[in-house]
């Protein structure tokens, strides 16, 4: 079954200016592009752009960690604290988890 949600794209090489970063942000831009389909949508108020929240999470402690990557908690919560619910998944046994998400018009990550 094909499921397709018009979720925006943002691209973490044309859409983040600082060349580092674009280099590193392609957590944040997955997220960024699930919150501005959501802001799209009047679900959720979303006034940052993608490359401030680039900032302030690499600002963050447990947002980011040089030698590591984006710590993928901190995207939960900050889907939580916009609103979203959000959790943290991994070992799916099923892709019907996925694809029952999907299918409810909630893109996954």
């Amino acid at each position: 079954m094909e499921v397709k949600i018009p979720v925006p794209y943002i691209s973490q090489y044309t859409d983040i200016t600082d060349k580092y970063f674009a280099l590193t942000s392609c957590g944040m831009a997955s997220l960024y592009m699930v919150l501005q389909y959501f802001n799209e949508r009047k679900i959720i108020s979303l006034s940052q752009k993608v490359e401030e929240m680039v900032i302030i999470g690499r600002e963050t402690e447990n947002g980011y960690r040089p030698g590591v990557g984006w710590i993928h908690d901190y995207f939960v919560k900050t889907a939580q604290d916009l609103g979203l619910q959000s959790y943290r998944k991994e070992k799916i046994q099923s892709f019907d988890e996925v694809l029952h998400s999907l299918q409810n018009n909630n893109p996954v990550i």
